[in-house]
């Protein structure tokens, strides 16, 4: 299936590579995955996320090289739906030096309402806006882990610039309650360096910020 541009702004033309969320949706019993890699290029044999067993929901980011047309091809495993979100891209040769560099910080924790650490356990349906502080005034966007820890049932965590339209997408995902699900985020920052954070149904929440994107 190759993916060019449905659904999300398609990447300048000297980008290199896309960095996109991945959502494995419902597999065969046993688990599957799914694979994306440069458009006409060669079938890695790799995965990029993996399902557990049918019925099993998981998400996970991944940076992918653009291959001929600016597209990603993106191969199902035993997995009966995808969903492939662009977050951002990788600027080529071409670019202007400084903007857009990613830098990697040690692991620091911002959230985790289990200790009331960044805000409460969230409730069902509820979107909260959260200022990290924990990089500069120079940060466009964060490197986040984010862990679903204990929800009720069945829920899916969304996290985006704080001030904008809550998107169409999910960024982490669990399938049952009581379940521990991690996964990897890439998001702008909002006005005055905030982010919001939306869960289907009441979970705990730990977020770690690896890193920052400078503007």
């Amino acid at each position: 299936m190759a993916i060019l541009g449905r659904g999300f702004p398609i990447p300048p033309s000297d980008a290199s590579a896309v960095v996109v969320t991945l959502t494995a949706i419902d597999g065969a019993p046993g688990g599957g995955f799914v694979t994306a890699y440069p458009f006409q290029g060669s079938y890695p044999p790799v995965s990029n996320v993996n399902l557990s067993d049918a019925g099993d929901v998981r998400a996970n980011l991944a940076i992918v090289p653009l291959g001929e047309s600016g597209a990603i091809d993106v191969r199902m495993a035993s997995v009966n739906d995808v969903a492939v979100d662009i977050v951002g891209y990788i600027t080529g040769s071409s670019a202007a030096p400084g903007g857009g560099e990613l830098r990697v910080i040690s692991p620091t924790r911002v959230v985790d309402t289990r200790s009331g650490l960044g805000f409460g356990r969230m409730a069902a349906g509820t979107a909260l806006t959260f200022n990290p502080a924990v990089v500069p005034d120079e940060a466009a966007g964060l490197l986040q882990n984010t862990v679903l820890v204990n929800p009720a049932g069945p829920t899916f965590l969304t996290t985006w610039p704080a001030g904008a339209a809550q998107p169409l997408a999910s960024s982490n995902n669990a399938i049952v309650a009581g379940q521990v699900h991690a996964a990897l985020a890439a998001t702008p920052l909002g006005a005055g360096g905030t982010l919001a954070y939306y869960t289907l149904d009441s979970t705990d929440l730990v977020v770690d910020i690896t890193g920052y994107f400078v503007g």
